[in-house]
């Protein structure tokens, strides 16, 4: 029997997919064929792949394709465990986001999700391409699910045959992430429930809502207003607030932007976030959402995310990528397929977003609770976490500040203008104190100085973009303005966040504590924020 000819591919310039391709009948099957060409390095991808056998493909971007190994008992995080890792042909970077169902009849047919996808670094001597042709790789992985230190060993039996354990360290031991955790990064499916959720398959769940056409341009976000109480009663539900960045997520004709609070355009900031969205489902998509950086216990720093924030260099921003990965929770959709949910209840809104996202990856859904909201607080507090947001499920999106939003936060926290800096003293550098205001109407008001939580990093920085900023006379109309030639101002351009116990009678700050700075907001947007009692 003749094989028919398969479809012409565009070839990339150098050879090492031919195998890959030599595979695969681009005519029949979804995956990839490797036609862009992209050098770039230090990531990775764990797929999970149910074909005759069940394993997991693990691969790594080097020099511009994914080294790519079958490990048929999936990666274990017990040190003692050495899992067998037999290396196949390279796979183009594109692989890195497939998604899909090999049709039968074609080369490994069966489903695949992406089970984990991060980065990774070499440890040791030798970059990751030397180590590889070594046989001997030392891997650091910051994954959704994979962290800490790694190695791949060739053995001796064969050169396609390679060991991967787990490195003793803090991520070692545990439940195995392939029990506890199988489904996507990218999406909610496993391999068990079927394909990731189709466009079709949004199709039909909105084909009830006759939804109107979502309007093109930026959507103005919604603002929960700051109370001193959570709201009892039925109706509600409850969102952990994070501790990062509001963002929107738009996706248009298959192009990813992602808009900060204030309007700016931050989607090269955070690559790997539009990289996450590109690959969910949905077609023409707006999503609300927060970036934030999660420490080594999984809580949001806002501290860790300050390096990230005023980046715009493209090497810059990869290093951070590496260095600082970052996550965004989303909790709401605006419009998905084209089509406006604004005016469709936050519930049902909510219940086509966890059809979207996934419960792990960069881009991942944010559940709530619709139990005892006081209960919920209380346990955000003692994790640490900032506090948390109250919805009423019924509510509709609309733009600007609203009660059918409420934010209750466990320690008090303010944003602020700086207006100036004091004269270093002792061992002290760069700067001694911020100087920092609020506006009250046109009017800016001083309020107070805060020099804690100021280290040598945030002080250099601070330094060297107060500099340019500098003027003769304070910029503040009302406030009790210290004197003296200590003292020294700047335009009012910066916004800084704090952490106060209390303000005092005089409208100064009482134990302020610098947080870091607010380059998703307007110095000119900047009000003291009062926490009102609602009356429901």
């Amino acid at each position: 029997m003749v094989e028919a000819p398969r479809a012409s591919i565009a070839m990339m310039p150098d050879r090492r997919l031919s195998s890959y391709r030599q595979k695969r009948d681009p005519a029949r099957t979804p995956e990839p064929m490797g036609r862009r060409v992209r050098r770039t390095g230090g990531t990775f991808v764990v797929q999970k792949h149910a074909a005759r056998r069940l394993h997991y493909d693990f691969r790594l971007a080097i020099d511009g394709v994914l080294k790519s190994w079958a490990v048929p008992r999936g990666p274990s995080v017990d040190p003692r465990q050495k899992r067998l890792a037999v290396q196949v042909e390279d796979h183009p970077l594109e692989y890195a986001t497939f998604e899909g169902t090999i049709p039968k009849g074609e080369y490994g047919a069966g489903q695949v999700i992406v089970w984990d996808r991060g980065h990774f670094r070499t440890v040791g001597t030798g970059s990751a391409a030397e180590q590889l042709a070594a046989g001997r790789l030392h891997l650091e992985l910051d994954g959704a699910k994979l962290h800490g230190g790694w190695m791949l060993v060739r053995t001796a039996r064969s050169p396609r045959d390679w060991l991967l354990m787990k490195k003793a360290d803090a991520f070692a031991g545990g439940p195995e992430p392939t029990e506890a955790q199988p489904e996507s990064v990218l999406s909610s499916a496993t391999v068990d429930t079927g394909d990731p959720p189709s466009d079709a398959a949004l199709a039909h769940r909105l084909d009830p809502l006759d939804l109107p056409p979502a309007p093109r341009g930026v959507p103005p976000l919604m603002l929960p207003t700051l109370v001193d109480q959570v709201p009892a009663g039925r109706g509600w539900l409850f969102e952990i607030k994070w501790d990062g960045v509001r963002v929107l997520i738009l996706r248009r004709a298959g192009e990813v932007r992602l808009v900060g609070r204030s309007g700016e355009a931050v989607t090269a900031r955070y690559p790997e976030v539009a990289d996450a969205v590109a690959a969910l489902p949905g077609g023409d998509l707006a999503l609300d959402g927060e970036i934030v950086a999660l420490d080594a216990a999984g809580k949001p720093s806002f501290a860790r995310l300050q390096p990230r924030m005023h980046l715009t260099g493209a090497r810059a921003v990869a290093a951070a990528a590496r260095e600082t990965p970052v996550t965004a929770y989303v909790f709401d959709c605006l419009a998905v397929l084209g089509r406006d949910l604004r005016r469709v209840p936050l519930v049902e809104r909510k219940a086509v977003l966890r059809l979207l996202a996934p419960a792990r990856g960069v881009v991942r859904y944010l559940d709530h609770v619709d139990a005892d909201g006081r209960a919920f607080l209380a346990a955000a507090c003692e994790a640490g976490l900032e506090g948390i947001v109250a919805k009423r499920a019924a509510s509709l999106y609309r733009g600007g500040r609203s009660a059918e939003w409420r934010k209750v936060k466990g320690h008090q926290r303010q944003e602020l203008v700086i207006v100036g800096w004091t004269t270093p003293r002792g061992t002290r550098a760069h700067l001694g104190a911020l100087h920092l205001a609020v506006y009250a109407g046109r009017r800016l008001v001083y309020v107070c100085k805060v020099g804690s939580g100021l280290d040598d990093a945030s002080l250099r920085r601070l330094s060297a973009l107060l500099a340019p900023l500098a003027v003769e006379r304070c910029p503040c109309t009302a406030g009790e303005i210290p004197r003296g030639r200590e003292h020294h101002w700047v335009r009012p351009e910066l916004v800084c966040e704090v952490r106060f116990s209390a303000w005092t009678d005089d409208g100064s700050l009482r134990h302020p504590v610098f947080l870091g700075l607010r380059h998703d907001k307007r110095a000119a947007d900047v009000r003291r924020e009062r926490a009102v009692t609602p009356r429901s």
